[in-house]
């Protein structure tokens, strides 16, 4: 049977509410600028983005920036714990129908009204072109940034992330592996969509050291690249570099299946789980 998207949608009341809060919440203290920019960031679950959020919001004076996450602003959502509770696997889902509108209305408010502008996502589709061109249209210096991780060592965070919620909150966000793997390679296909269409003013890779490995920038609508690789040969090349090695690999697996075990559930087939990964990303 097919799960129903609207199972938790709020009514329109509740819903308009929230979001005129929301808007309250996040552009309170914050002023317009003449020259608006907004930094787009980018990476697949697990990567460490909150990294990225760090090093952007050190670029505006003064804090002066709004910060457009759909992820956190599931929270908000009055069903939010009964969804986990329930329908853990299926959080995202659930809460979908209402954040994708609240998170689409804050970023029209946004550009309309020339905030700067931090906005993470996971690049899985370029469907994030339009919104760059948005941006572009509407005056905004536009600064992508995005993270190159192992795959290996981005699926063993979402499971470290999930433990230290399930400690800490009772409950946890699971990434499906189908996400994981949909934003992991299609966030090259995006990235090369983004520098061919030319939609952007600075893009930068960076591992989670916040080592640049890649720089470019459009000067007069031409883009000016010093690297020899292009940016998707540039990323696959740092992605095996920093692959995790067998050791840290069994290290973190053991210390997750502990932590399952301490809070009554079965303990991880770790030799399974490691040919799985490697199998795949590899």
């Amino acid at each position: 049977m097919d799960k129903d998207l609207d199972k938790f949608k709020l009514n329109k009341e509740t819903h308009d509410i929230i979001y005129k809060m929301l808007e309250n919440e996040i552009f309170s203290g914050k002023k317009k600028s003449n020259i608006p920019k907004a930094v787009v960031l980018g990476g697949q679950p697990g990567a460490g983005k909150s990294i990225l959020i760090d090093i952007a919001k050190k670029e505006f004076l003064d804090n002066n920036v709004v910060i457009i996450n759909g992820d956190e602003l599931r929270r908000v959502h009055p069903d939010s714990k009964k969804i986990l509770k329930e329908h853990e696997k299926e959080y995202a889902f659930y809460t979908d129908a209402d954040v994708r509108v609240w998170t689409s209305d804050l970023f029209k408010k946004a550009i309309k009204d020339k905030y700067n502008i931090i906005f993470e996502g996971t690049m899985r589709t370029n469907a994030i072109c339009n919104t760059l061109r948005e941006l572009k249209d509407n005056g905004f210096f536009v600064e992508i940034k995005v993270l190159s991780v192992n795959g290996i060592d981005s699926i063993i965070s979402t499971m470290e992330r999930y433990e230290n919620q399930k400690k800490f909150e009772g409950h946890g966000r699971v990434t499906p592996s189908e996400s994981h793997k949909n934003a992991y390679y299609g966030m090259l296909d995006t990235l090369e969509t983004i520098e061919k269409q030319k939609c952007f003013d600075t893009l930068e890779v960076l591992t989670r050291d916040c080592d640049i490995i890649y720089y470019n920038d459009l000067v007069n609508k031409k883009i000016y690249s010093k690297y020899n690789l292009g940016i998707r040969e540039t990323i696959v090349k740092n992605r095996e570099e920093l692959k995790p090695s067998p050791e840290e690999i069994e290290n973190r697996l053991n210390k997750i299946s502990k932590s399952r075990v301490e809070r009554g559930e079965h303990s991880l087939e770790i030799d399974d789980i490691i040919e799985k990964i490697n199998c795949k990303y590899i």
